[in-house]
């Protein structure tokens, strides 16, 4: 054979062997045919009764291939979703669950709820699930035909009721509300299918709900299944904490039979708060006014529902204007129903205004606890009396330059109410007008009864008379805070001019020249107020003399009179005229005080001697010669003796 031969024939069956591996390449993707195969099962599968237990379901997919290439698409299923058929002896609380695709050999997890009943016994359960998907059955690349389906698959999950201890809160004793600590006392009973040995419990609070300091371990001892353990343990409730039921979580760690230390599913449970207890104020009265002390009386009732033993009624005011000197006032034990009368003592600024006050009553206790509880606020409204109004009547006044004088009138209270702590106060506007005692303290005035008032004045010996005003401010009130002000009110004084104290008249007094005489005078007071003590003196220049120049008063009212008397002597020779003596006045005031007046000058007339005939003269020299006899006898006598001596 010719070389060209072998090469041509070579090469045809080189292209006839490709063609038979490409028809078979084809013959094999033409037709794939499969399906997946799901399969369920729960690796920790042991569930309690009395619980609410979640549920890990795994669904694993072992697709199985009738013919074909194509093995990863006619084996995975689509929108794969689980619910529960048959739930056997358990609750299911979940609905349907989606997992999406689960190819060839691969492991999604679901989860399911599911409730145990409490007496559920020990054992296996199955439950049945329904499984849903979609998948494709089979492919014809010649044709392009993909033939998809869903599916339905029922299958089975086997749960195991553990028959270990466990637990449940059966009794809560306590009566803490919201606000107090204490102790609570907790009942657990092991309702389990064995016993719990040397059992503690471990309590942990929420929602303001503290055991300890915040976590607290109790011992529960040895508690049979069955049996009931108790425990006390510390407890507070924040005041903030809602009333009604907070949860408490408890798990209890033990020791079974085996020695073995095990933990019992753990226990939520509502711990209860009791309820705040609430009051109620009545029969409210005020008696309170502008600038006084009042009171504020009332009757509180616990209107429940827990009965307080150590209560305290606490007054808060709301504004600064009043203030209650003992706020908090001590309450015996209430029962729920029970009443209290209380009293608070109260002032109210004398800077404020009347009308409506509001004030709030609040209730603090513990019952005994170490923690006090604090009721709601009552808020409540009290009157305040207005100012008292006064008035001046009768307003008089005797003051003149230089001189003592008062200020008189009657102050009125006008309302409207009675007072009995009032002061008036006066103040001068001019500096000439001096009062010492500025406050004249007032009796008791009812509504619409007035009282006197007096004020010594003094007035400036350099003031000039004519009018001035002076201020009138009246203050009452004894309680803690700055008195009431009614005031001021104005009234008007007239300053006189200066003018004496005494008027001074005589019966036409004269002394003959070288005579004696009595000078009478009368004298009268003209000041507005009694003068005491009154002490004149005489004062006596050429051609006078004296030999009695005091006389002495012991008072006169304003307008009476009295005489005074001294002696008066002349000297002879001298003209006959008038010529005047001086006198001056010592004497007290009605304020105590002790004044020296001016000098006065009164006339006196001297007149001529009276006629006797001569016999004066007679008498004078016979004096003359006796004094001469009884000299010249006396100088006898003693010559007479000198020569005896001699």
């Amino acid at each position: 054979m010719k070389p060209r031969s072998r090469s041509a024939i070579g090469i045809a069956i080189v292209l006839l062997l490709l063609l038979s591996v490409s028809a078979a390449i084809v013959a094999g993707q033409s037709f794939t045919r499969g399906e997946p195969n799901i399969t369920a099962f729960v690796p920790e599968n042991e569930v309690t009764p009395g619980n609410e237990e979640t549920i890990t379901v795994q669904l694993q997919n072992d697709g199985e291939v009738e013919t074909g290439t194509q093995t990863d698409v006619v084996t995975a299923a689509r929108g794969v979703n689980v619910e529960v058929r048959d739930s056997g002896p358990f609750d299911v609380r979940s609905g349907r669950t989606s997992v999406g695709t689960i190819s060839n050999g691969q492991t999604v997890s679901t989860d399911l709820r599911l409730g145990v009943p409490r007496d559920l016994e020990a054992g296996e359960y199955d439950v049945t699930l329904n499984v849903r998907y979609t998948h494709t059955q089979s492919i014809s690349p010649n044709s392009d035909s993909v033939n998809d389906r869903s599916r339905l698959r029922q299958v089975d999950v086997t749960l195991s009721v553990s028959d270990d201890a466990r637990f449940e809160i059966t009794d809560i004793d306590s009566d803490l509300q919201p606000g107090m600590s204490g102790t609570s006392t907790i009942e657990f009973e092991n309702i389990g299918n064995e016993p719990a040995i040397d059992a503690r419990a471990t309590l942990t609070g929420g929602s303001g709900l503290t055991f300890g300091e915040g976590t607290a371990e109790v011992y529960l001892g040895d508690v049979d299944d069955g049996d009931t353990g108790t425990v006390r343990v510390a407890t507070s409730i924040a005041e903030a904490a809602e009333e009604g039921a907070i949860p408490l979580e408890a798990i209890i760690a033990y020791e079974d039979e085996d020695g073995v230390t095990q933990e019992a599913p753990s226990i939520t449970h509502p711990f209860p708060t009791a309820a705040k207890s609430t009051f109620e104020i009545t029969d409210l009265d005020a008696d309170l006014a502008v600038g006084e002390d009042g009171s504020i009386e009332g009757t509180i009732e616990n209107t429940g529902p827990t009965d307080v033993t150590d209560g305290v009624l606490v007054l808060e005011p709301a504004g600064e204007s009043m203030i209650v000197s003992e706020p908090r006032i001590a309450l015996p034990e209430l029962e729920s129903g029970d009443t209290a009368e209380f009293s608070y003592d109260a002032d109210i600024s004398g800077e404020s205004e009347g009308g409506p006050r509001q004030v709030r009553f609040t209730v603090e206790y513990a019952n005994d606890g170490p923690a006090t509880v604090t009721s709601d606020p009552l808020s409540e409204r009290v009157d305040v009396g207005d100012k008292l109004s006064f008035s001046i009547e009768n307003f008089d006044d005797t003051l003149a330059v230089g001189y003592s004088g008062v200020i008189t009138g009657d102050i009125r209270n006008d309302g409207p109410r009675s007072v009995d702590d009032a002061v008036l106060i006066i103040e001068p506007v001019s500096d000439s007008i001096s009062i010492d005692e500025q406050r004249f303290a007032l009796p008791e005035l009812e509504e619409d009864e007035a009282s006197g008032f007096r004020f010594p004045t003094d007035i400036s010996g350099q003031a000039d008379a004519g009018p001035r005003q002076v201020r009138f401010t009246i203050e009452y009130g004894s309680g803690v805070q700055e008195p009431a002000t009614v005031g001021p009110i104005t009234e008007r004084v007239e300053i006189t001019d200066q003018q004496r104290e005494f008027s001074i008249t005589d019966s036409n007094v004269s002394v003959a020249a070288g005579g004696s005489t009595e000078l009478v005078l009368e004298i009268t007071n003209e000041r507005p107020e009694r003068l005491s003590n009154i002490n004149a003196k005489l004062f006596t220049d050429s051609p006078f003399s004296s030999g009695s120049d005091e006389a002495f008063v012991s008072g006169l009212d304003p307008g009476e009179s009295a005489e005074i008397v001294f002696s008066l002597s002349a000297s002879s020779g001298v003209m006959e005229k008038t010529y005047p003596v001086e006198l001056d006045f010592q004497y007290e005031t009605e304020r105590g005080n002790t004044v020296l007046s001016d000098t006065y000058q009164y006339p006196v007339l001297v007149t001529a001697p009276a006629d006797d005939g001569g016999l004066s003269r007679l008498f004078s020299i016979l004096a003359i010669i006796g004094v001469v006899a009884i000299a010249s006898g006396a100088g006898y006598f003693v010559y007479k003796e000198r020569v005896k001596e001699q």
